[in-house]
């Protein structure tokens, strides 16, 4: 009897672990915050969104999220434990109503297994299976005879395993241009009788011309955001270093910083940066100055719900990653989202200022995909931001003589 009664808890067991493994669906529309960062997002009900159990705490859970095409939004997320319970005892009916009828199907007089019952105490939820015994009946190997027994379920809790990260297919190459110093000197005269700013256009090239080969690309394209101009200006400078052409100009976001914290990094809203981020304190909402290697296209989950147009549309794609190249100015660009994209929120912004962003160069809808599209994979951008002294200190001594660059 102790062996069947073994088994028997054993078989509930696995259907709360095949329940909490599973991937639910979300009942009603719920408002989020990210696991690591004090970001939200609203996840609406009825429209294909699922969900996985990451880890099990006291008050609440941390979960993964899929949408209706079963890519995973970037970022972990908390839920209370109420709504685990719901979603964790759904599976556990299916799963034991799934059993019972196909046990039944076979033999209609093996056994009844009733379906759990909610009783809930406050907010501790225990599952009682009641087992109605008809007969004890021998069916075909394992045979198993099941007294009228009330056996509450086990409390369980797996170990947490941290999610595996899935690869992705490596960037593409930017257009590559070969050039001799006296090719990129050419390029420099050039560009500046197009009216790029002499000091961003001579730091960029001749960080170019230093790294080019090594930790970047030999590129077709490069890009300046010159941040001593008013927001309302165009002074983002899409350039092209083979033929020495100015590409185009489109006004671009600063960093405002948290406004919580009064936005510190243009309190007054008036279009000019007052101070950049520290990289090494995490995220704070503000701009990161220097080099930057620009990546690949991705997807942003907070960009979903943040008002970010789709840059591509098939795979969807809504920013551009990058790469900070400045030690101890931009070092973790990368890991803190630090990004390239378009925003609603400056699709208004004509003849004035433009939004303020998180800290990421932000465009106009319809502006910013066809700069990124030619900067992709390797090009070198430059955030050039001079208000930011003690920044840019760290940035002038990568380029260190550039006064005298071309002359």
């Amino acid at each position: 009897m102790k062996v069947l009664l073994f088994g028997f808890v054993c078989f509930f067991c696995s259907a709360i672990s095949v329940a909490y493994a599973a991937k639910h669906s979300f009942s009603k529309s719920l408002r989020l915050k990210e696991a690591n960062s004090s970001r939200q997002i609203l996840v609406p009900a009825g429209q294909g969104y699922t969900f996985e159990i990451l880890q099990l705490g006291e008050k609440e859970a941390v979960i993964k999220i899929y949408d209706r095409s079963g890519a995973t939004l970037m970022g972990e997320y908390l839920v209370s434990n109420s709504i685990i319970n719901d979603a964790i005892q759904k599976k556990i009916e299916e799963g034991l109503k799934a059993s019972t009828e196909g046990a039944q199907a076979e033999d209609k007089d093996c056994c009844n297994v009733s379906d759990p019952q909610d009783v809930r105490e406050e907010e501790k939820a225990k599952l009682v299976v009641t087992v109605q015994e008809k007969a004890p009946v021998v069916v075909k190997k394992p045979e198993v005879v099941v007294q009228d027994k009330k056996i509450p379920l086990p409390e369980w809790r797996p170990e947490y395993k941290p999610p595996e990260e899935k690869e992705e297919d490596p960037p593409p190459r930017a257009e590559t241009y070969s050039g001799s110093r006296t090719g990129i000197c050419g390029v420099y005269q050039k560009l500046l009788r197009a009216g790029v700013p002499r000091e961003p256009l001579a730091q960029a090239l001749m960080f170019y011309d230093q790294k080019k080969g090594s930790s970047l690309p030999s590129a077709r394209y490069l890009a300046i955001a010159d941040l001593s101009q008013r927001s309302s200006k165009k002074r983002f400078y899409l350039l092209d270093i083979k033929d020495g052409r100015l590409v185009s100009q489109e006004k671009v976001s600063h960093g405002g910083g948290l406004a919580k914290k009064g936005s510190p990094g243009d309190p007054n809203h008036d279009g000019m940066i007052d101070r950049c981020g520290e990289s090494h304190k995490g995220p704070d909402g503000m701009t990161r100055a220097g080099f930057f290697k620009v990546l690949d296209f991705y997807m942003s989950s907070s960009g979903r719900y943040n008002g970010w147009p789709l840059v591509v549309k098939k795979p969807p794609r809504n920013g551009m990653r990058l790469m900070g190249l400045s030690p101890g100015v931009n070092t973790n660009a990368l890991s803190q989202g630090v990004v390239m994209h378009e925003a609603k929120y400056n699709s208004a912004a004509v003849g004035t200022n433009m939004g303020r962003s998180h800290g990421c160069p932000a465009f106009a809808p319809g502006k910013g995909a066809p700069i990124m599209q030619k900067l992709r994979g390797g090009s070198l951008f430059y955030n050039y931001a001079p208000k930011c002294s003690s920044d840019m200190g760290k940035v002038y001594k990568q380029v260190a003589g550039w006064q005298n660059f071309c002359r």
